[in-house]
C-alpha cells in the first residue's frame, strides 16, 4: 500500500554527502526486495524545481542495490515522473513487478516527488540561534591575503596576462608550504583542470618548482584533468576528495568559463556556479575579462555577488619578464588586500624566476593600481560618510601617509576634529 504524504515524513531520510543534502526512500516489497528512491542536485530556477531522481531495486539482505532509472525532473510536472516510474517499471524482473505494480510505483513517486516540491527547501535549511558566550570562529587566512578557509575567491583578468601560471605557482606553493611568494599554510591542493593538456600544466609545474628552489621536490598538488566535462558533473568527485582531507584542502579551478555551467551573463548560471563551489569548501577559480574592458569580470554581476575575495590581475611585459598585480576588489569579513606585484622571468627553456616585484619596476602597474586605490577610498567615503586618516587606513589596508596624501586632494576637505584627529569628508563643492 502506497503511503500518504504524512506517513512519508516519518520515513524519509535527510542526509550529507560532502556539503550537498540528499534525499532517501526505501519503500519494502512483499518479496524482500527494496524500491529506494533517492534524490540529489535540487535546484531552483525560474521555470521550476529540479532534482535527479533515481530508483533502485536492492535484493533481501543487499546493500547493493540495480539502477531502475533515473531523470532529472521538473518536481512540478507530474507527466514527468509518471514517464520515469514506467521507465523503472519496465526493467523489473516479472516477479518484482507484480508484487509492486506500476501504478502504485507512480502514485508513491508522484508523492515523492510533491514532498519534494513543497518541504524539501524547508527540511534543507537550518534555523540557528548564536550563543553570545561562544567566540566566533577565528579567520584563517590559506594564502595570505588571497585564500581564506571556506571561503571562495576569484581571480579575473584577461588572456595571456599569467593568471594560469600565477593559479599554479599558488597550488605549489600551498602544497609544500612554501613562503617564497605568499604566506602560506600547508594543505592539501586540488588543482581542476578544465583549460590545459596534462602535459602543459606537468612542464609547468616542473619550471614552477625550479624557480622555488625545490626542483626534485613533489609539489604534491593533485590535479583533476576534466577538460570538456562540466563543473557539475565533477562537483561529486570535488566533495570526495574534500572529505578524504576532512575540509581542509584547497580547490583551485582553471576556469569560471570552461564550467560549462551556461550562459555566463545568466545571472542563474553564476548563481550555480557559486553554489557548486561553495559545497566544494575552500576554492579559488579563475575568470577572465571582458574583451575591451579588465576593469571587471566577464559575465553576470552575481559573480561578483558571490565571491568572498574578488581580484583582479593586471599584467605588464618587459623584454623576458612579466610583471604582475594582483589588486582586491571586494573582501567580505577582511580589509581590501592592498596591490600585490610580483614577476615572472622567462628564458630560453621556459619560466625561470618567480619573485616579488622590486620598487618601480613596473611603472604602468603602478600606476593602473595607484587609480584603483583612490576609487577604493572614494568609494569607502561615500559609503562613511566621513573619516580621519587613521580610519581609512586601517579600513582600507593602505598606508596613513598615503591617505594623507589623498585627504590633500581636492576631492576631500576638513570637516571637524576628534580628540587630535582630523576629520574629513567628501568636497561636494569641488
Amino acid at each position: 500500500m502506497s503511503l500518504k504524504t504524512a506517513e512519508l515524513q516519518e520515513q524519509i531520510a535527510f542526509y550529507y554527502e560532502g556539503s550537498q543534502v540528499k534525499v532517501k526512500w526505501d519503500v519494502p516489497l512483499d518479496t524482500g526486495e527494496t524500491i529506494t528512491y533517492r534524490m540529489r542536485d535540487y535546484e531552483s530556477k525560474s521555470l521550476g524545481r529540479y532534482a535527479l531522481i533515481t530508483v533502485n531495486k536492492a535484493d533481501q539482505g543487499s546493500t547493493e542495490g540495480d539502477l531502475l532509472g533515473y531523470d532529472t525532473i521538473n518536481l512540478g510536472k507530474s507527466k514527468q515522473y509518471s514517464d520515469l516510474a514506467k521507465m523503472a517499471h519496465k526493467v523489473m524482473p516479472p516477479l518484482s513487478a507484480d508484487a509492486y505494480p506500476l501504478p502504485l510505483m507512480e502514485q508513491d513517486l508522484m508523492v515523492f516527488c510533491a514532498f519534494l516540491y513543497s518541504g524539501y527547501e524547508s527540511r534543507a535549511t537550518v534555523i540557528q540561534k548564536f550563543d553570545a558566550s561562544e567566540e566566533p570562529a577565528e579567520l584563517v587566512t590559506v594564502l595570505n591575503p588571497f585564500i581564506m578557509q571556506d571561503a571562495g575567491t576569484i581571480i579575473f583578468a584577461p588572456p595571456g596576462s599569467g593568471k594560469s601560471y600565477v593559479l599554479q605557482s599558488m597550488a605549489v606553493s600551498l602544497s609544500l608550504g612554501v613562503s617564497t611568494i605568499w604566506e602560506t599554510e600547508r594543505r592539501p591542493v586540488l588543482y581542476v583542470n578544465l583549460e590545459r593538456s596534462p602535459a602543459s600544466l606537468h612542464r609547468r609545474e616542473f619550471f614552477i618548482r625550479k624557480s622555488f628552489g625545490i626542483p626534485d621536490t613533489d609539489s604534491e598538488v593533485e590535479y583533476m584533468h576534466a577538460r570538456g566535462s562540466s563543473l557539475k558533473g565533477i562537483v561529486p568527485s570535488i566533495q570526495a576528495w574534500q572529505a578524504g582531507h576532512n575540509g581542509k584542502g584547497v580547490v583551485l579551478l582553471d576556469s569560471v568559463s570552461r564550467s560549462q555551467m551556461g550562459d555566463l551573463n545568466s545571472n542563474e548560471s553564476a548563481n550555480n556556479f557559486i553554489d557548486c563551489m561553495n559545497s566544494c569548501g575552500t576554492w579559488l577559480a579563475l575568470g577572465h575579462t571582458p574583451r575591451a574592458d579588465a576593469t571587471h569580470m566577464f559575465g553576470s554581476t552575481h559573480y561578483d555577488a558571490g565571491q568572498d575575495l574578488g581580484v583582479k590581475l593586471n599584467s605588464e611585459r618587459r623584454d623576458s619578464t612579466l610583471g604582475i598585480s594582483l589588486t582586491g576588489v571586494k573582501a567580505n569579513d577582511i580589509p581590501l588586500p592592498r596591490p600585490f606585484f610580483m614577476a615572472l622571468e622567462f628564458d630560453g627553456y621556459g619560466l625561470s624566476t618567480i619573485r616579488t616585484a622590486k620598487g618601480m619596476e613596473f611603472p604602468n602597474l603602478i600606476e593602473l593600481n595607484a587609480a584603483d586605490s583612490e576609487k577604493m577610498l572614494f568609494e569607502y567615503m561615500e559609503k562613511t560618510g566621513k573619516s580621519t586618516i587613521g580610519d581609512a587606513s586601517k579600513n582600507l589596508n593602505v598606508t596613513p601617509a598615503w591617505v594623507a596624501t589623498m585627504f590633500k586632494t581636492p576631492t576631500y576637505k576638513m570637516y571637524g576634529k576628534a580628540g587630535n584627529d582630523i576629520i574629513y569628508i567628501i568636497n561636494n563643492n569641488r
